[in-house]
C-alpha cells in the first residue's frame, strides 16, 4: 500500500486476499462485549447466505512425535489438503494439497531459529526437536490466490494430534459482490431511485486514491444552514454510503491501518454524540446525529461510544499510536485509552492544568508542540466527527493530506463524517456514513475482540505497592510536578496526596500557580478540587473557587510515571 501510494495515483481498493478463519474468541467475547459479538454473529451469517460453496478444501494439519534421548521428542508437522464436495464431505473431488495448496507458512515457537518456515511445494511437512509443546500457526497459500490460516497445538501424546479446518472455496465472497455493485453491474435496487449527492468532484465523494467508480453517497438529509457559521464550513447536508460501497470503503481503510507505521485518531464532537453529547456542526432538526441519543443529567456523565472503544482496541493492537482530541469530555479514558498518548489540545473537563480553550484563546504551549510533532510524524490521520473549519489543530489532517496527494509520501487522510468538509479533497479516502456504523465495521475487518461495551467506563486498576493509603500514592515526580528524568532525583516527592482538604498548586495552563484544595473523590473515581477561577478571558479569571474534576485516569498514569508532568501537586 505504501508503494503504490508513493507513486502518487494508485487507485484504493479493496484487499483481495481474504483471510478465511474467524481469529476473535466469540465465546470470550460475548461475555466481554455481547453487542459487538451479536454483530458479527450478523457478520458470519451475512456471509453464509451471501456465500454459496460448491467446493470445501478439508485441511488436516497434525504432528506424529518420538521420543528420543535426554528427555526430548523429535517431531513432525505436517498439513495436507483434501477437496470435498460442499453437500457431500465424504465424495473427495482431486488431489487437495497437490493442487489446492500452493505453499505453507508455518509459525513456530519464538524459541526456534528461524521460527518462521516457508515450505513452496508439497510435502507440507518439517522435522524439529524440542522438549515443549505449544500451539503453531500454519498459514496456507490457496492457487485461488486466498490465503487461510490455521492452528494446532503440538501434541506429545502416543501417535500426536490432529487439527481439521473446512475452508470454503471457489465461491463468490461478500466482498466481492460489494465490489460488483458498486460498479454498477447489478440490477436496478430502491437505492437507485435515492438522491446522491451532486456536483462534487468524485475525489471529494470519495477520497483523490479512491475509485472513481463507487456510488455517489445518498443524500439523506438536506439542510440550507451551514454547519459551522463564521468558519471555513459548508453546508450542513447529510450524506450516507450505500451499504455496498460503505463496506468496500471499510475495507480499504483496513488495508491502510494495517500497512500504516504511525497511525493517529483526530476526533471532533461528531464521534461523541452517541453518548448523548450535543456538537456544533448539526443543524437538520431530523439529523441522523441526534437519533437515540441517551439523556444525560450531566454531560459529566456520559459514557464512552462504540467509537472509543474500537480506537482504544487500535490501540492495544498497536495500530493506533497517537490520538489528538477536540473534545473535553474524557471518553477516550473512559474507554481505556492511556492518557500517555491521548493530546487534548482544546482542553479537558477532567483537567484543571488544561481548562477548555475559548475559541479566541491559547493553546497549551507543550499540547502544541506535542502536536507538530505527530504532524511531521504521521503517516496516516483517521479524522472522524469533525467539521474541520480551518482550525490551528486541522493541520493533523491538512499536512498527512497534502504529503500523500502532492508528493506520494505517507498514506495520507481518511475523513469519516455525515457532512461535507472543506478538507475532503485532502483526503486519500472519505467516507460518508455515521461514525459507531464505520467503527462497527472496521472491528469486524481487522478481527478486534478485546473491544470494551459501549456505555461503559472502565476503571483504573493501581498497583498496591503505589498506594500509600486512602487517596495518598506513591509516584515518581519531583515536587515541581515534572518527572524523574525531567527534573532530576533530589527533591523529588515520593507522595501524592489527594485527601480531602489537602492543599494543591496548578502546575501548568492559564491557571498555573493557582492553589486550591481538595474536596473529595465522587463515585466514579474522580476528584474534586476547588479553585480560583482558570479559563483564560473569563472576567473572574484568578477570582473566587470552582470545582474542577481531576479524572481518575491520571492516578493510574502517574503512579506509572508515564506523564511528563502532574496537572496539580501538593503545597508543602
Amino acid at each position: 500500500m505504501l508503494a503504490a501510494l508513493s507513486e502518487g495515483r494508485a487507485r484504493l481498493r479493496p484487499t483481495e486476499t481474504v483471510v478465511k478463519n474467524v481469529t476473535v474468541d466469540m465465546d470470550a467475547l460475548k461475555q466481554s462485549n455481547p453487542a459487538l459479538h451479536a454483530f458479527y454473529c450478523s457478520m458470519l451469517d451475512e456471509l453464509a447466505e451471501d456465500t454459496r460453496p460448491e467446493e470445501v478444501l478439508r485441511v488436516r494439519i497434525g504432528n506424529t512425535v518420538e521420543p528420543v534421548e535426554g528427555g526430548y521428542y523429535r517431531w513432525t508437522l505436517g498439513v495436507k489438503g483434501e477437496l470435498v464436495d460442499a453437500k457431500d464431505g465424504d465424495a473427495l473431488l482431486g488431489d487437495g494439497d497437490q493442487a489446492m495448496i500452493r505453499a505453507v507458512t508455518f509459525d513456530l515457537h519464538p524459541t526456534f531459529s528461524p521460527a518462521s518456515v516457508a515450505c513452496r511445494e508439497p510435502p507440507f511437512t518439517i522435522t524439529r526437536r524440542g522438549w515443549g509443546t505449544f500451539k503453531v500457526g500454519a498459514s496456507l497459500l490457496l492457487s485461488n490466490g486466498e490465503t487461510v490460516r490455521v492452528d494446532h497445538r503440538l501434541s506429545f501424546s502416543e501417535g500426536g494430534a490432529e487439527t481439521v479446518c473446512l475452508v470454503p472455496v471457489g465461491r463468490k465472497t461478500a466482498a466481492t459482490t460489494a465490489s460488483t455493485v458498486c460498479e454498477g453491474n447489478s440490477a436496478e435496487n430502491p437505492e437507485d431511485r435515492l438522491p446522491r449527492m451532486e456536483g462534487v468532484l468524485p475525489e471529494e465523494m470519495h477520497g483523490f486514491l479512491g475509485d472513481p467508480s463507487w456510488k455517489a453517497p445518498i443524500l439523506t438529509t438536506r439542510c440550507d444552514a451551514e454547519a459551522r457559521p463564521g468558519y471555513n464550513t459548508m453546508r450542513a447536508d447529510e450524506f450516507n454510503e450505500d451499504p455496498a460501497t460503505l463496506r468496500v470503503k471499510v475495507q480499504v481503510l483496513a488495508n491502510m491501518i494495517r500497512a500504516s507505521a504511525n497511525m493517529v485518531a483526530y476526533t471532533g464532537a461528531g464521534i461523541s454524540t452517541a453518548s448523548g453529547i450535543g456538537d456544533y456542526a448539526t443543524k437538520a432538526k431530523n439529523s441522523a446525529a441526534m437519533r437515540n441519543q441517551p439523556k444525560l443529567r450531566s454531560n459529566l456523565d456520559a459514557q464512552p461510544t462504540l467509537a472509543h472503544c474500537v480506537l482504544t482496541a487500535l490501540a492495544r493492537e498497536g495500530h493506533l499510536k497517537h490520538w489528538v482530541q477536540q473534545n473535553h469530555d474524557g471518553l477516550p479514558q473512559k474507554a481505556g485509552f492511556p492518557q500517555s498518548q491521548l493530546n487534548e489540545i482544546h482542553g479537558s473537563w477532567f483537567e484543571p492544568s488544561n481548562p477548555v480553550v475559548p475559541m479566541s484563546g491559547t493553546l497549551r504551549g507543550d499540547l502544541i508542540k506535542w502536536l507538530v510533532e505527530w504532524e511531521e510524524k504521521t503517516d496516516l490521520c483517521l479524522a472522524m466527527g469533525t467539521s474541520l473549519c480551518g482550525m490551528n489543530a486541522d493541520r493533523m489532517v491538512a499536512t498527512p493530506g497534502e504529503k500523500a496527494k502532492q508528493h506520494g509520501v505517507g498514506l495520507g487522510a481518511v475523513i469519516v463524517g455525515i457532512q461535507r468538509t472543506a478538507y475532503d479533497s485532502l483526503a486519500s479516502l472519505r467516507i460518508f456514513a455515521k461514525i459507531d456504523e464505520v467503527m462497527a465495521l472496521l472491528a469486524w475487518e481487522m478481527q478486534l475482540s478485546n473491544v470494551g461495551p459501549a456505555g461503559e467506563s472502565v476503571r483504573a486498576v493501581l498497583p498496591a505497592q503505589a498506594v500509600v493509603g486512602p487517596h495518598r500514592y506513591r509516584v515518581p515526580y519531583h515536587t515541581t510536578g515534572a518527572g524523574r528524568k525531567k527534573a532530576g532525583g533530589e527533591g523529588r516527592a515520593e507522595t501524592w496526596d489527594l485527601r480531602p482538604g489537602r492543599k494543591v498548586r496548578v502546575t501548568s495552563g492559564p491557571g498555573k500557580g493557582f492553589t486550591g484544595e481538595v474536596v473529595g473523590q465522587r463515585g466514579d473515581g474522580h476528584y474534586r478540587i476547588a479553585l480560583p477561577v482558570i479559563r483564560e478571558g473569563d472576567p473572574k479569571h484568578g477570582k473566587g473557587l470552582v470545582h474542577y474534576l481531576l479524572g481518575e485516569w491520571w492516578v493510574h498514569s502517574a503512579v506509572n510515571g508515564l506523564i511528563p508532568q502532574l496537572p496539580v501537586v501538593n503545597v508543602q
